[in-house]
């Protein structure tokens, strides 16, 4: 069902816009991130009687060229790539299938503000009715966001610290079509997303990557919240946990990360510094970044629980819709 498609992206796109990191007064943009950087996730959202299992990768591309609102420009491009394995029961069938989401998003080169978001969205489903029929359903949906203005518009943080408490808000305006297995739709409109933070603390925490020190970070939005563990050292996400009123549960720990350029990663002479967060919701998903800054600097902020967003900004992408 195209519209459990949908359901999903929603909650992910709340998450991953949740996971929309904006970095503030950057420089020398290019610097912050190398081709071949890249987060690994385990993934896993509930939804009704639906559970959805599986991996995130997130990556940074590059810089590229990209037509955004009839103009090419030249962009910062950040990929994330979701594998779900889909098990459960749905209108008393019992479903078996997978799922692939593909985010691609584009930043400004100075600051990495978020100007447009494009997500793919696949699905294959097999549900079994009692006592012996099967049904199977394919569908897709591929859907544009543009940022009106780019990384939305609120407080800009120059400085976090635990007690910190800010709120952005997020206009996109979209459009999107989908296959429901039997026809084509094509829709289009303009939403806005408004999100609070809030910087609870520093804590350590315990995944499948390794043990980090995080700062914490609290995102509320209308319709539920999600908890952020934010490590300098990984210069992004270590763990997320959301909730939503509607009853959708997601949770992501980290269990790879990687570098392209070992000589301006964390273990020498560079670091990665963390970000300051905000985030979005519409239709598909979002996005992350990350701040980088020298050793000494990172771990003396960590143990103070202030982050610098001066120096880059943020941590892995996801997307928009």
């Amino acid at each position: 069902r195209l519209a459990r498609m949908a359901k999903l992206q929603s909650v992910l796109i709340v998450v991953l816009l949740a996971l929309l990191v904006v970095p503030l007064h950057c420089s020398a943009a290019a610097s912050y991130y190398r081709e071949g950087d890249m987060w690994i996730y385990d993934v896993t959202e509930y939804s009704d009687s639906i559970v959805y299992s599986g991996q995130w990768n997130a990556s940074y591309s590059g810089i590229t060229t990209k037509m955004i609102s009839g103009e090419m420009q030249d962009v910062h491009l950040f990929l994330s790539i979701w594998d779900f394995q889909v098990t459960g029961t749905f209108e008393n069938a019992s479903v078996t299938g997978s799922e692939r989401i593909v985010d691609r998003q584009y930043t400004e080169l100075d600051d990495y503000d978020t100007i447009m978001t494009e997500s793919n969205n696949s699905m294959e489903w097999h549900l079994m009715y009692p006592p012996d029929t099967m049904v199977e359903i394919e569908g897709w949906m591929y859907n544009v966001s543009v940022y009106l203005p780019p990384g939305g518009t609120g407080d800009d943080q120059t400085y976090i610290s635990v007690g910190d408490e800010w709120t952005n808000t997020y206009p996109i305006e979209y459009t999107t079509t989908e296959f429901d297995g039997f026809s084509t739709m094509e829709y289009s409109g303009y939403l806005e997303r408004t999100i609070h933070y809030m910087v609870t603390g520093v804590e350590t925490v315990t995944v499948p990557a390794g043990t980090f020190s995080c700062m914490v970070i609290r995102e509320e939005y209308a319709d539920g919240g999600a908890t952020r563990w934010i490590s300098n050292k990984v210069g992004s996400d270590v763990k997320i946990v959301a909730l939503y009123e509607s009853g959708e549960e997601f949770s992501a720990e980290l269990t790879h990360y990687i570098f392209g350029a070992r000589s301006d990663r964390p273990g020498s002479a560079t670091a990665l510094a963390a970000s300051v967060v905000v985030a979005v919701a519409a239709a598909a998903l979002v996005i992350l970044l990350f701040l980088r800054k020298r050793r000494s600097e990172a771990e003396a902020m960590q143990k103070e629980g202030v982050y610098d967003p001066s120096k880059p900004p943020i941590s892995p992408p996801g997307q928009i819709l």
